[in-house]
């Protein structure tokens, strides 16, 4: 009788230790996989962060913004493109239109901050005749380049014009004779001269930045050398303001 509570006693033990192994082993497996999947959720998390598209565009539009603003700020970049382009402006007073003196205007830079072109001026009316005036810009403007931005101007002017009455000349020695000495010098055209100074400034817009304005202030001179006595008092009057103030539009290529 002992001997058979002995024994089973034993097969109880074994029976307990065997239950025991096989219960805490799958609790350890699935503890190990809870690791193991924590441990994968931890790497992907960052490749899934960096891999979005919301963040690859915002680090791309950051880098451009800051190269951007680097060049805008890089004397040695900053107006590249009034170099390449714009370097050519074709422009008229809309105002000389009005008054019926039409002209026009060519301006062509040859570096950073000088220009040289032409001005044609056909007027009307009094002392009828063609103008021109070939000018120098200065460009001061950091940052722009010419034709664009602030600028002095020196120019120089020649014109030919027509005259409204012919000179008076008297001969003494047909005074003498009894003689009409009295005669008229039928010369219909006359010749002025002359230059001027002022400043302005020129700036381009539009979607292309094609239209181009020009605003100009200065002082001038130009005066009619044979002109006789009364062409040349009228000339003065008509033509000879020393202050010009003028507003132009054009294309700039």
């Amino acid at each position: 009788m002992k001997n058979l509570m002995l024994i089973c006693t034993l097969i109880m033990f074994l029976g307990t230790s065997l239950f025991a192994q096989n219960s805490v082993k799958p609790i350890s497996v699935k503890k190990k996989s809870t690791t193991q999947t924590t441990n994968q959720n931890t790497t992907e998390a960052p490749t899934k962060s960096q891999s979005s598209p919301s963040n690859t565009y915002k680090t791309k539009k950051s880098k451009k913004a800051n190269r951007n603003y680097q060049d805008s700020y890089n004397p040695g970049n900053y107006g590249q493109k009034s170099l390449t382009e714009n370097r050519t402006v074709i422009s008229t007073r809309p105002l000389s239109l009005v008054f019926k003196q039409p002209n026009l205007k060519v301006e062509h830079a040859f570096g950073r901050n000088i220009s040289a072109g032409g001005e044609l001026t056909y007027f009307t009316g009094l002392n009828s005749g063609i103008k021109v005036d070939p000018f120098v810009r200065l460009y001061m403007d950091k940052h722009n380049n010419a034709p664009q931005g602030f600028y002095m101007q020196g120019k120089f002017s020649y014109g030919s014009h027509e005259k409204e009455v012919g000179d008076i000349e008297i001969d003494s020695d047909e005074i003498t004779t009894g003689d009409n000495p009295i005669s008229f010098n039928n010369d219909k055209r006359f010749s002025a001269w002359g230059g001027g100074f002022g400043l302005g400034s020129q700036w381009f817009v539009g979607a292309s930045d094609n239209l181009s304005i020009d605003l100009f202030a200065g002082l001038k001179r130009y005066k009619a050398t044979n002109g006789g006595a009364v062409d040349n008092t009228l000339f003065n009057w008509t033509r000879n303001w020393p202050v010009e103030m003028r507003f132009s539009v054009g294309y700039a290529f």
